[in-house]
């Protein structure tokens, strides 16, 4: 049987339940919305803060606006902030990463410069090792010459004695004499300088005798002297016969007094004007002496 009341008090608890779920829908829609709105807006959730920024702000704007702009301002802020962290954190570490290259470089030239150093070192030590060696092995060609010359000298037969004296190698007129410590006048290159000889006028084609006993050490030319031949006599005598033509003797032979070592030449051109003569010097340890002092 239908029951007019019962109808009635379903449709009215129909009714309220439609109302009820009706206000729990609009409630969640303005749940979101409040939800959403602080998100988009305001994510560090300072809604108090942002009211007071918006209430200081000197700019006359909407209340809603104010709170939106004030927002935004604490956004770009924060943006900023961690622009300027990144920022300062890659300079750090360009700064960090800058130092370390230096420091490498640094490193890399320290070692560039022990390198070089090291080369240096052992080329300085393999030339003082070269060096050591050379003067272990034998001494320099003058000094060589010089102690050949001494044991030329004072070996054998050789022993030239001051008393004795020397035989003149040609006869004729001193034109020039011995003079080391005052100049002579030399006419042909019209000028004073030291003579360490002294030159014999002879005429050309003139035997040139050995002054005395000795071993020919040297043949050879020179522009002023002409042809030229050294003997060591001993006791560290040595002579030398100068503007010479076909000699007669060879390096290494022996000659005796008298021998006949060559002839007398043209006079070379420092002594065109003098005329044909020998030159001839006596050395002693190889300094130069007065042969007129030895000449008998």
């Amino acid at each position: 049987m239908y029951d007019d009341k019962k109808f009635e008090k379903e449709s009215v608890l129909k009714k309220k339940g439609f109302y009820l779920a009706l206000c729990i829908g609009l409630i969640c829609l303005l749940a979101i919305g409040i939800v959403y709105y602080r998100m988009g807006y305001a994510p560090d959730g300072t809604n108090g803060q942002m009211a007071s920024e918006a209430t200081a702000s000197p700019v006359t704007t909407p209340s809603g606006n104010s709170a939106i702009t004030s927002g935004g301002q604490a956004n770009e802020g924060a943006v900023l902030n961690s622009q300027n962290s990144i920022a300062d954190q890659s300079m750090g570490g360009a700064q960090g990463d800058s130092a370390d290259t230096q420091q490498k470089t640094g490193d890399l030239a320290d070692a560039g410069k022990d390198s070089k150093k090291g080369k240096k070192d052992k080329t300085t030590a393999n030339e003082n090792k070269k060096n050591k060696k050379k003067n272990q092995n034998g001494k320099g060609t003058e000094e060589k010459k010089k102690e050949s010359v001494a044991a030329i000298s004072n070996g054998g037969s050789l022993n030239f004695q001051e008393e004795a004296g020397l035989l003149w190698p040609v006869q004729g007129d001193v034109i020039m004499k011995y003079s080391m410590s005052n100049t002579v006048y030399f006419k042909t290159l019209a000028q004073y300088r030291c003579n360490p000889a002294i030159e014999i006028a002879a005429k050309a084609g003139t035997e040139v005798l050995a002054a005395a006993d000795g071993i020919v050490t040297e043949i050879g030319e020179n522009e002023e002297t002409g042809k030229t031949v050294r003997m060591e006599i001993g006791n560290n005598y040595s002579i030398i016969y100068g503007q010479l033509k076909n000699i007669k003797v060879k390096k290494g032979q022996k000659v005796k007094e008298g021998d006949k070592i060559g002839v007398v030449n043209e006079p070379t051109k420092y002594f065109a004007e003098e005329g044909s003569n020998l030159y001839f010097q006596v050395l002693q340890n190889e300094e130069t002496v007065d042969p007129l002092l030895l000449l008998r």
